[in-house]
Parts: structure tokens; sequence; C-alpha cells
């Protein structure tokens, strides 16, 4: 069969389609055409799938996703909810003034740091280039991951050993934490390592999102 004919039955096929999805007669009918007819789909690999035996392999992924989306959402649930027994146990032993307030300080500082710089937004860029490059280039893809990676650890290792220097400074802006200045100040250096931490976990979050494995990085938090 000439590729002329193929052509000339596939603009045949197409008008057809048009028609029948307008409610009109089509022009094909049953005159033959030049694609023959295959009787067992084995028979030829290139022979398009029936709508049924497309059903159950365009399930799946729907599956995978629905189970995919209810487990991120039951874990951010309790993460959420663990959080809630945390401020309510740190209350209930520490009180919400006093030397409390010296670790919320502490806290708060590394925390904005990381909101700022590495979080939900590293990953929500990177995990689209990712994908794409994955598609194209696998080795390609793992080296602009691997590249990312260090460049985001030493960066923000970088950020992190700047502040543990200043802390005192910084920590000074908000006055008398707790009435324990020094406790802040020291509190502050031991948490600020997570900024670095967190900024190469979204990384290796977006990655295992890119692989459609959602569970692990959803219970990260808890």
């Amino acid at each position: 069969v000439s590729d002329a004919e193929r052509e000339r039955d596939l603009r045949r096929l197409e008008r057809d389609r048009r028609r029948r999805a307008e409610g009109r007669p089509t022009y094909f009918g049953d005159t033959p055409t030049s694609f023959r007819s295959i009787v067992d789909a084995a028979d030829d690999p290139t022979v398009a799938m029936r709508r049924e035996e497309l059903a159950p392999a365009a399930a799946a992924p729907h599956r995978r996703l629905a189970v995919s989306t209810a487990i991120f959402s039951a874990a951010t649930a309790l993460s959420r909810i663990l959080g809630l027994v945390r401020e309510v146990v740190a209350s209930y032993y520490f009180g919400i003034n006093g030397r409390i307030n010296a670790f919320t300080v502490a806290f708060q500082l590394p925390n904005l740091i990381r909101a700022l710089v590495a979080d939900a937004a590293l990953s929500s860029a990177f995990v689209p280039v990712f994908t794409e490059l994955l598609e194209k280039d696998k080795k390609r893809a793992w080296r602009v991951a691997s590249t990312l990676f260090w460049l985001t650890l030493l960066g923000l290792s970088a950020i992190t050993a700047l502040f543990i220097l200043i802390a005192p400074w910084v920590v000074g802006i908000f006055g008398n934490p707790g009435h324990d200045r020094a406790l802040a100040v020291g509190l502050s250096r031991v948490l600020f390592p997570i900024v670095a931490l967190l900024g190469v976990s979204g990384i290796i979050v977006g990655i295992l999102n890119s692989y459609d494995h959602f569970t692990v990085p959803a219970l990260s938090p808890v």
C-alpha cells in the first residue's frame, strides 16, 4: 500500500469521525480501505488498541494518583496535628512567657531564612525542569540534579556559617528574648544548620516527586 493511499484513507476516516460526532451520516461506511483488518492484535504491533483494551491501562495512573493524593493529605494532616500537640506540650511545661521566648526567637530566625531561600519555591522550580530532562536525557537530568544539590548545599552552608557568626547582632534586633540573650544566641547557632539540611531535602523531595514517589516526602515532616 502506497503512502498516498494511506494518507487518503486517513483523511477520509478523520472526515467521517467529525461527521459521526455531529450526528450526520458518514461517507466512508463499509468501503474497504488500505488498512488491513487485524484478527489478533498480536499479529501487528502497530495496530491501535480498542477502547475497552485501553481502559485498564488508562485507569491505573488515575488510581495511583488518587492513592498518592490521599497519602499526602493524610500525612499533612497528621503533621499539623502533631505540630499542635507539640505546641500544647511546650506551653504546658514551659508556659508562654520567660525563657521559652528565647527558643521561639532562636527557632524563628533559621526558619525565616529557610522560607526565603530554601522553601517549596526551590523544589517547585526544580521538579518541572528535572521531569522534562528525564524524558529527553536521563544522564543530563541527573547531572543537573547533582550540580544543583551541591550548589544548594554549599550556598546554604555558607549562609549558615555567616549567620552563626553574626547571631549576637541578629538576635539583638529582638531585644532581650526571654530575658536571656545568651541563651537565644546559643540556641540560634544550634538551630541554623537546619537551613542547609532543609534546602538539600527540598532537592531530594523534588527528585522523588518526579518519580511519582509521594509517601516518604509526605511523611518526612512527621
